[in-house]
């Protein structure tokens, strides 16, 4: 059952959100699955990989938050094809502007109640000011760590299913480099006043290597 999205930042290592961290019975596991487009078919190319180590940012304090961010290990490295390819990281610190797209398969709704989509779905959205996140999330945190990416009016969006998802831009060259990651956001999702808020992963960047050396 797909839970969170994620993004492939080396062949054995997955970037998303702390809160994907699933607990989950002894005798159970999570799979981490690359190239896969469409769930009602079958696809022989899909790969499937077992999580076996989980990092998640040491001062995720869980829930709605900062921090919220961690890498998952998985047991033997993805095959890079045409179809699974890894996603550049930021310089450190950057502060990303301008359009970003984001993909997944998080609900499609425009209420309380989800909507999810069989097919991998992506769009376009801006990067919003960062004070103007904070003056209609007032009652949360949203911290210098946080992007926030969205409209006022409202527009496509991230939503439920789409947590720990990649937001990525484009390079002068062609390339892609995910500059955040799926972490919460208002309801009903893309409504008026509900951008994205996500991870900066530039901010983060000495944190995810130290985990990928380690």
């Amino acid at each position: 059952m797909h839970f969170c999205g994620g993004s492939l930042i080396a062949e054995r290592f997955v970037l998303t959100a702390g809160h994907c961290v699933p607990t989950y019975s002894p005798d159970g596991f999570v799979e981490a699955v690359a190239g896969e487009h469409d769930f009602t078919q079958y696809d022989g190319a899909v790969q499937r990989r077992r999580v076996v180590e989980q990092f998640i940012h040491e001062d995720y304090a869980g829930g709605v938050g900062p921090n919220d961010i961690a890498v998952f290990r998985v047991d033997r490295p993805f095959v890079l094809n045409r179809n699974v390819q890894l996603i550049s990281l930021p310089v450190a610190g950057a502060i990303p502007t301008g359009m970003c797209t984001i993909s997944g398969w998080g609900s499609t709704s425009f209420t309380a109640t989800p909507i999810y989509p069989d097919i991998l779905m992506k769009t376009s959205i801006p990067v919003m000011d960062l004070d103007k996140c904070r003056s209609i999330y007032y009652d949360e945190i949203v911290a210098d760590s946080n992007i926030c990416a969205g409209t006022i009016e409202g527009s496509s969006s991230v939503c439920s299913g789409d947590s720990g998802g990649p937001l990525v831009q484009t390079t002068d060259d062609g390339s892609y480099v995910q500059v955040g990651t799926v972490s919460w956001g208002g309801i009903p999702c893309g409504g008026w006043k509900k951008p994205g808020v996500f991870v900066r992963v530039s901010h983060f960047i000495d944190w995810i290597n130290d985990k990928l050396n380690n």
